[in-house]
């Protein structure tokens, strides 16, 4: 069983497009999706479209109730859409961007968001898996995100299952309990993934807390779309990296909002950072 596992499209659909003909060519059973759908890029209503018709849905516990449910997540751009989070955790051009989105936004497309929960936990066969955008102490990732191992073993007490599998940082990412301990507690390691499209790190019976990186904003200095697939039966999990058409995604941000962001050219405007990756 192979699931692919997405995160971080923020309305960028030439990486998203890209993503999903690069999937074609894999053998995959499921798609799995992270949360933060929108923010930042200008295709967000193409983007839920292709996630409402893509997602897989399955017998899952979504915010604690037992249901069939589409393995789509609420990310922290989706609560500051909505306004359940606070706007002052945004960056001034993130919010410009949420606001336009929020104006443009139809019903049908609010009322979808709004739905999402919050956490999932999955059974694949004798897989149990928690599924959250940031992290189970903070599952939206308004306040906490997991980049590092020690933030990863603390987090891991909130997951009852064998894996965790998070988005937010917008860096692909694996840690792990690697056995030892040291007074008394467990040790994690971050996986030191090599460069390239297609590195597979195996977690077999380790515990372990997963990210695919981000389909529509990586910030890892790779700008190439990332995602990742999850095959259960063998226990690995594989970071592939995509080439996609960074002119076009630029040319339809300046189109939406350059009018409303001077910088968003610059290196770390909305437009400038894709061409690097940060």
């Amino acid at each position: 069983m192979r699931c692919a596992i997405l995160s971080d499209i923020h309305g960028n659909l030439p990486a998203l497009n890209a993503v999903f003909a690069d999937m074609d060519e894999q053998d995959i059973d499921y798609i799995f999706y992270l949360g933060d759908a929108v923010g930042y890029g200008a295709d967000f209503a193409a983007v839920i479209a292709c996630l409402h018709e893509k997602v897989s849905s399955l017998p899952c516990r979504a915010d604690g109730r037992e249901r069939v449910s589409p393995i789509w997540l609420a990310g922290n751009h989706e609560w500051g859409l909505l306004g359940r989070a606070d706007e002052r955790l945004f960056s001034q051009d993130a919010l410009t961007a949420l606001q336009r989105t929020r104006a443009e936004l139809s019903r049908n497309e609010q009322t979808l968001l709004a739905q999402l929960p919050q956490r999932i936990e999955l059974q694949l066969e004798d897989l149990q898996i928690t599924l959250t955008h940031a992290s189970a102490r903070d599952p939206v990732g308004t306040m906490h995100y997991i980049d590092n191992a020690a933030a990863a073993g603390e987090d891991a007490a909130l997951i009852p299952g064998q894996l965790g599998l998070v988005g937010h940082t917008h860096q692909p990412s694996a840690f792990y309990e690697n056995g030892l301990q040291l007074n008394g507690r467990r040790i994690w390691t971050a996986w030191d993934m090599p460069d390239g499209s297609n590195a597979t790190f195996t977690f077999a019976t380790h515990r372990a807390i997963l990210n695919p990186g981000s389909v529509g904003q990586p910030r890892d200095g790779d700008p190439r779309a990332a995602y990742a697939l999850l095959d259960v039966n063998e226990r690995n999990f594989t970071v592939r990296r995509v080439p996609y058409n960074i002119h076009v995604a630029q040319f339809r941000l300046r189109n939406w909002i350059g009018d409303r962001l001077p910088n968003i050219d610059t290196p770390g405007g909305l437009a400038g950072r894709l061409a690097v990756g940060l």
